[in-house]
């Protein structure tokens, strides 16, 4: 660091400024597995790929005494004294993401059974239950397969299952209860599929709590299981941990007799990439579950891809042929905006072209055998390798446009993607082909023959296309390795971690600087779906639901939230009361006004009670929406004796429901799918904030009241004491002018003022002082003046006859001699 900067302190301290808390890491957590590599495992892809980043070395010798493995691997780092770097594994198993049981073995049974009915025991399965040897595990008389279980996660029923998914499995009892005896179906095939539940209801309620489940007939003589797909997709990330670990872990079987034990390797944080056809709320929690729930960290394939184009290569370290192309772009387009502006400045003339610094953007295409996504991601914030241990060039992911669609002919959905995509570009982006010269490259992932397959359809795809820039044939093609995505999703796993950051100086309010941790990279994700809801305000009545309003749109940058939805029970009584039709917002705001009150009550109750609202979610641009959750009634709440307990069913079906005057709903979304809500209400019925209205109401005119009182009053004492001041100085000024004449206290306003406002409260000793001073009475103004009068009238000439004369004397008279 620079002089007078604190130099970077540890992980922990730089983890704590990094921790991605958007991915539910807590600081806590990241540093309970810091000692343990994390496994990125691409589960959608067609070969299962596994990589790993590597522990930390903690400098303090007391941080890795807390975990023999966190110790073995500083050990072994130390002695290896190499730069850090993402390792490939490799497949996850000679069967990939497919599990292969041996049939009719007691001791597979045994393992299988016991790791579903007690959770654990994945050693045990591993090394008893497992079928690697390919050639037996064709032959059905020997091997169960459970094919590719991750795609069924999150599957309701299996009548929501798409046609070619469908096709991959045996379907039994599709329409027959949740907990039955087996058909004959279901004991003629070792792996089937059918309907479940998770509350142990004997009939599917099409709820939530619905699920898709494995049945497993692998032993003759004993009874069938039931393994859900989390279970069974937990045997697999459980395989590709077990890898990782002992790939790391070497030296531990030395310090660490059980480092074979499921406890050793159980605890290494996965990561997964999850493809935009399949980021949904359903497929994201179970994924969670699956891995365990702690330390679990998801993204979008495409984003994974990305970052993992960039990484160097892994046997030799130097640059990828991609990250050659973009640089040398990068460095070509940079220098001749500089001359451009130097050129425009010596002229003084305005640039013919854009100046700044140039960011490129490149489209990632992905194909699997169950779909097929295409995204268009801007790169920027060129950083220095060394910083980054020459992982991550670019400090800036910008996702522009994802389009995705799950098919299982995903090279025919190619023309249509394509066609999507460059219009979203297009619009968002007009001056790319002008200012950019277009995308850079054409970037495509996944396995090899995939790629060539999506290369050749895209070609076709491009040169019928009727846009000439994009059909120019100008954009090249770049191809990436099969681990590509994995070692994206490691690189972005350590950093939501925390292990790979740049240092940063903050200036603190004091004036030092500290060094600060920053995510190496740092990724602006767009949504792959949509989220909406439609509302029923008519008791869930089947032909009474409202059109789907869109909430979180396609490309609307994530995560995003908390949108808040606000429910009335006068606005749903207003919606009622017009059939259910939409209606503008200033009718419906009047409508309700007209609705509210005390003698309107019943009908607000109903409507609320009646209304129900269902969280959508759309996977496919105009695809179709698919149900979240079950369905909501956010006006309707229960009331509970404090007797009841929460987790009794008696309890919740004797609670009594009542409506709710007003809600709100807050939805989230994150880059994955995966939606959060939360329900705010105070939990008042209808009738009591009729009465907490009217209340308000007279308490809000009685306020006014005593505020007009009360101000009011301070205002009149103001005037009327201003009032007696003033009277008072008069009178001051009135005694003076008769008790003093002439002299300096007659007529001097000030003086009569200050003695005024000198004996303020006690007066009546002003006067009686006044009054003892002069020996005259301290009158009223008034009174003096009535005085001076009734002096004049004594004063005037009455003539000898009695008679008053108001007539002015002659000279004459004057000059004569009273008599």
């Amino acid at each position: 660091p620079p002089p007078g900067v604190a130099p970077p302190g540890s992980f922990a301290a730089l983890a704590a400024d990094v921790v991605d808390k958007g991915q539910n890491l807590t600081l806590r957590g990241v540093r309970g597995v810091a000692g343990l590599p994390v496994v990125a495992i691409d589960l959608y892809g067609d070969g299962g790929e596994v990589a790993a980043f590597p522990p930390v070395v903690e400098d303090d010798d007391d941080a890795a005494k807390k975990n023999k493995a966190a110790a073995a691997a500083a050990a072994a780092a130390k002695k290896e004294e190499q730069p850090r770097s993402i390792k490939y594994i490799g497949p996850i198993g000679k069967h990939r993401t497919d599990i292969v049981l041996k049939k009719d073995d007691d001791g597979t049974h045994k393992a299988v059974r016991r790791l579903l009915t007690k959770g654990f025991g994945y050693e045990t399965v591993m090394k008893t239950a497992l079928l690697e040897d390919e050639k037996a595990a064709e032959d059905e008389s020997k091997a169960a397969r459970i094919v590719k279980p991750h795609l069924l996660l999150g599957v309701r029923r299996t009548a929501d299952l798409d046609p070619a998914t469908l096709a991959l499995y045996k379907a039994a009892d599709a329409d027959g209860a949740a907990i039955a005896e087996e058909s004959a179906a279901a004991r003629s095939n070792a792996v089937t599929i059918r309907n479940g539940t998770l509350d142990g209801s004997a009939q599917p309620n099409g709820d939530d709590f619905d699920r898709v489940a494995f049945h497993l007939a692998i032993h003759g003589k004993k009874k069938g299981l039931t393994m859900l797909p989390d279970e069974a997709v937990g045997i697999v990330v459980a395989q590709a941990r077990r890898l990782a670990y002992k790939d790391y872990a070497e030296d531990i079987a030395e310090a660490d007799d059980e480092a074979d034990s499921e406890e050793s390797y159980l605890e290494v944080p996965a990561a997964i990439a999850v493809p935009g056809w399949n980021c949904s709320d359903a497929t994201s929690e179970a994924l969670i579950e699956a891995c365990g729930g702690s330390n679990v960290t998801l993204y979008q394939r495409p984003v994974a891809a990305a970052v993992g184009s960039l990484l160097p290569r892994s046997d030799t370290g130097a640059p990828s042929k991609l990250l050659q192309h973009v640089g040398e772009k990068l460095n070509a387009t940079n220098k001749e905006r500089q001359t451009r502006a130097r050129t425009a400045e010596a002229r003084g003339e305005e640039p013919d072209g854009p100046t700044d610094m140039f960011h490129p953007v490149l489209i990632y295409a992905g194909l699997t055998a169950e779909g097929l996504e295409m995204t268009a991601v801007q790169l920027s914030s060129i950083q220095d390798m060394d910083e980054v241990d020459g992982m991550a060039p670019f400090g800036d992911f910008k996702v522009i446009t994802s389009v995705a669609y799950r098919t299982n002919d995903p090279a025919g959905k190619v023309k249509q993607a394509l066609n999507v995509l460059t219009a979203n570009v297009d619009e968002m982006m007009p001056e790319l082909f002008e200012d950019d010269g277009g995308p850079v490259s054409i970037v495509t992932y996944g396995s090899i023959p995939s790629q060539l397959k999506l290369r050749e359809a895209m070609t076709k795809a491009l040169a019928a296309s009727s846009d000439e820039d994009w059909s120019s044939g100008k954009i090249p093609f770049q191809s990436t390795k099969d681990e590509c995505v994995a070692c994206g999703v490691a690189l972005l796993a350590a950093v939501s971690h925390g292990r790979l950051t740049t240092v940063v100086n903050e200036t603190r309010k004091d004036g030092k600087q500290r060094a600060k941790g920053k995510p190496a990279v740092v990724v602006q994700n767009s949504s792959c779906s949509a989220v909406g809801v439609r509302y029923n305000y008519f008791g869930g009545s089947d032909k009474k639901w409202s059109a789907v309003k869109t909430i979180f749109d396609f490309d609307r940058r994530v995560p995003a939230g908390p949108y808040g939805i606000e429910f009335s029970a006068a606005e749903c009584a207003a919606i009622r009361a017009s059939g259910g039709k939409d209606v503008e917002e200033e009718e419906l705001l009047e409508a309700s006004k007209k609705l509210g009150g005390a003698k309107n009550i019943p009908a607000r109750e109903e409507a609320a009670l009646d209304l129900r609202m269902q969280v959508v979610q759309q996977l496919e641009r105009d695809g179709p929406w698919i149900k979240v959750g079950d369905v909501m009634k956010p006006l309707t709440m229960t009331k509970k004796s404090e007797d009841d307990d929460e987790d009794d069913d008696d309890a919740k079906a004797k609670a009594e429901p009542f409506a709710c005057e007003e809600s709100i709903l807050e939805l989230s979304v994150n880059p994955v799918g995966m939606l959060t809500n939360a329900f705010i209400s105070d939990g008042q019925s209808v009738v009591q904030a009729t009465k907490s209205a009217r209340n308000s109401t007279i308490r809000y005119y009685v306020g006014i009241a005593a505020a007009i009182l009360f101000f009011g009053g301070f205002m009149v004492k103001s005037y009327m004491e201003e009032k007696i001041f003033e009277r008072d100085v008069q009178r001051v000024l009135a005694f003076y002018k008769h008790a003093a004449p002439g002299t300096i206290s007659d007529g001097d306003d000030r003086n009569a003022r200050w003695l005024v406002y000198k004996y303020k409260g006690r007066k009546d000793k002003l006067w009686r002082r006044l009054s003892a001073k002069y020996d005259m009475e301290v009158k009223q103004a008034w009174e003096w003046d009535d005085d001076d009068k009734a002096q004049e009238e004594d004063g005037e000439t009455e003539d000898l006859d009695g008679t008053k004369s108001d007539e002015p004397k002659s000279d004459e008279q004057d000059d004569e001699p009273d008599l």
